[in-house]
């Protein structure tokens, strides 16, 4: 589990938390970052079945078949999107450059469609966190 600071509550047992990354994350180089600035905050959205308050320190459980899943969506589809618009449009305009057009659009409306899943149907990508209990 990771830890998190509690930086909204926005109801309904929805919080957005900080997390900080210690375990599983800690290691991975998009936390290094060198585009990411120095203040930028790790934040989720959860839901919490404790009563929780603004600043307090939280368990956030993220199961590893989540963290599989999601490495997934965000590493490994979008690279077989692209291979497969360039595909489509190769076979079907056979021009080298619109094909490379076609795979950047592929790209960038594979990210859409992932938004809009996600903005209406939440619960697919559910986190809980949990009061710390001392």
């Amino acid at each position: 589990m990771e830890k998190g600071i509690i930086k909204e509550i926005k109801g309904n047992n929805k919080v957005i938390i900080n997390l900080e990354i210690e375990n599983d994350c800690a290691h991975c180089a998009l936390n290094k970052n060198y585009f990411t600035p120095k203040n930028c905050e790790n934040l989720i959205e959860a839901i919490c079945e404790d009563s929780v308050s603004v600043g307090e320190i939280v368990e956030v459980e993220i199961s590893p078949f989540k963290k599989i899943l999601f490495s997934f969506i965000m590493f490994f589809i979008p690279i077989v999107v692209i291979f497969l618009f360039y595909y489509f449009a190769r076979s079907f305009l056979k021009n080298e450059l619109l094909s490379v057009i076609f795979s950047f659009i592929g790209f960038i409306l594979y990210f859409i469609v992932i938004i809009l899943i996600y903005k209406f149907n939440p619960s697919l990508l559910k986190i809980k966190c949990y009061k710390i209990k001392r």
